[in-house]
């Protein structure tokens, strides 16, 4: 969740001042670059949490007209979309996590 955090912050911020950003998520190359395993698992929660913090501000400070506008992943989406998406993702996560009641995701 770290990497998709990172590639949305990404869109986010991105969208909002190129037309039509073409910003994909290589997961499997992205985790295996990143190299987690060899994090201490607390120092990978905390910067999980950051960056869902950073997320936030971003979103709260995204005007109306910015989440209108589009970043192309498999294809274009509106920031507001790719807001509410990884929302989801999010709590699909959590939810396997904690052994909570499953979320379907997509």
């Amino acid at each position: 969740m770290i990497d998709s955090a990172q590639t949305n912050i990404r869109r986010f911020i991105v969208a909002q001042y190129e037309d039509n950003p073409k910003i994909m998520y290589a997961q499997d190359a992205s985790v295996a670059a990143a190299n987690y395993q060899n994090y201490v698992t607390k120092d990978l929660i905390s910067l999980w949490m950051l960056l869902n913090k950073h997320i936030c501000m971003i979103l709260q400070n995204t005007t109306a007209p910015a989440a209108q506008r589009l970043s192309e992943t498999n294809e274009p989406h509106t920031i507001q979309w790719l807001a509410a998406d990884y929302n989801k993702h999010l709590l699909h996560h959590l939810h396997q996590l904690l052994e909570l009641e499953p979320v379907a995701y997509p």
